[in-house]
């Protein structure tokens, strides 16, 4: 498969299921123990985690002698920069490798005597006297330990790699000399990599999930985090969608907003935008501790009327008080857009509403407009106005415009008739807009 497709490791699908091995996407098995000779046998096995080497540590105490090896799992990055180093009286080799059993001792110190002569002219004549020197040399002699005649492979094939010598086991297999069943050849775990014990496997779950085959996704939700809203399951956390009113990481905050709704009067029809405000405030926490509103209406290039309704803090309160002012507005020639975006800049965001640590938001509801969508683009840009503006047009009106006001399309919405405001669905969209 790898001579047919060069680029099989770096597929994802085949990579990790078909071939994690051989492309280096399974976790690596070490040798994990202390011992004193290069003898491998007594040692035990380990599962490294992934992004890890298999570890050879040598320290050699100078006044002793006596060699001791660490065999173990290492990052990456220890292995890249702790090769060779001096600690107190001990000298410290480290080496590692990223093979399934390569980490084995392999070198030995030997001594040898060596004999050397020479020949050195006596000053007092011309006779050449003969002096034999011995001297004695340690010379450091790498020999690679037969792994394969200590160790005999039961069921599998003993092998070599460079200086390193290794069991390859048949498929149903595994240990250090392939003497003890595979008991993950079926590859039992569903969503994480499996490991072997004496008895049977145990499944290390992917993140996510869990169970004893890692079949099972967490679920997050099962202890109910969300106070005021639905819960939905990813693979690392839970994600709360609040109901109307609310907001917090776990929906456990009341929407708290000053909000300033503007009325064009042009487009007003009593009946439908009644409504559509009363069903805004009945899925709304209307309160001190939740949104207190203020109501506008704008024609032609001003603001014609101002109601401050902060001190209704009950639903039935406030929806009589916003009934009673629109059934007394006069409907008027189409506006000036431009007008309650420079009644927000010149009124101030103070106000809005009178709660210093409360967000000020305001809605803009308008109908088609005189201005052009370059001159009520400089303008909102100009009033440099900081606070959230969702604008809804009714009718045939400039998306564009809408969305420069807004200063995010999102916050843009519009609707054929004013009919169309009081549709539930339409009036929850705005809710989630005013708490975002």
């Amino acid at each position: 498969m790898a001579k047919q497709n060069l680029n099989l490791c770096s597929e994802p699908v085949l990579s990790q299921s078909a071939c994690p091995k051989f492309c280096g996407k399974c976790p690596t098995t070490c040798y994990n123990c202390n011992i004193t000779s290069p003898d491998v046998s007594s040692c035990n096995t380990v599962t490294c985690d992934k992004n890890t080497m298999c570890l050879v540590e040598m320290r050699k105490i100078t006044k002793t002698g006596q060699v001791k090896y660490s065999l173990g799992c290492a990052t990456k990055h220890f292995c890249d920069n702790g090769v060779k180093r001096e600690l107190d009286s001990r000298s410290l080799t480290i080496d590692c490798c990223d093979k399934d059993l390569c980490n084995v001792p392999l070198a030995t110190t030997l001594a040898s005597t060596k004999q050397t002569t020479t020949a050195t002219p006596t000053p007092a004549s011309t006779a050449t006297t003969t002096i034999t020197q011995t001297t004695t040399e340690t010379t450091v002699v790498t020999k690679a330990l037969n792994v394969c005649h200590n160790i005999s492979c039961v069921h599998g094939t003993c092998k070599q790699f460079g200086t390193v010598f290794y069991c390859v086991c048949q498929q149903e297999w595994t240990g250090r000399t392939c003497n003890s069943p595979n008991y993950c050849v079926s590859r039992p775990c569903q969503h994480g990599y499996c490991t072997n014990n004496l008895l049977s496997y145990k499944c290390i779950c992917s993140t996510g999930y869990m169970g004893n085959h890692c079949d099972k996704v967490i679920d997050y939700c099962a202890s109910n985090p969300c106070v005021h809203g639905h819960c939905t399951n990813n693979l690392t956390t839970f994600k709360c969608s609040c109901s109307y009113g609310y907001e917090g990481t776990r929906c456990e905050k009341i929407c708290s907003r000053d909000l300033l709704v503007m009325i064009d009067l042009s487009l007003l029809n009593y009946l439908s935008t009644v409504h559509f405000l009363q069903n805004l405030v009945n899925k709304m926490q209307i309160g001190s501790n939740g949104v207190l509103m203020e109501v506008a209406s704008f024609a032609d290039s001003s603001v014609h009327n101002r109601w401050r309704l902060i001190s209704y803090t009950s639903k039935s309160r406030l929806i009589s008080e916003i009934r009673n002012q629109l059934y007394h507005s006069v409907k008027l020639p189409p506006p000036d857009i431009y007008a309650p975006v420079h009644s927000l800049n010149m009124q101030g965001t103070s106000r809005i509403g009178d709660r210093a640590n409360v967000p000020d938001v305001a809605l803009i509801i308008t109908g088609p407009f005189r201005h052009t969508y370059y001159n009520v683009k400089y303008e909102a840009e100009k009033t440099n106005i900081n606070i959230p503006i969702t604008t809804i047009g009714v009718g045939n009106v400039n998306t564009q415009m809408l969305g420069s006001i807004a200063k995010n399309s999102a916050h843009a919405l519009t609707v054929g008739r004013v009919d169309d405001l009081v549709d539930n669905a339409f009036v929850d969209k705005v809710l989630n807009l005013l708490c975002s």
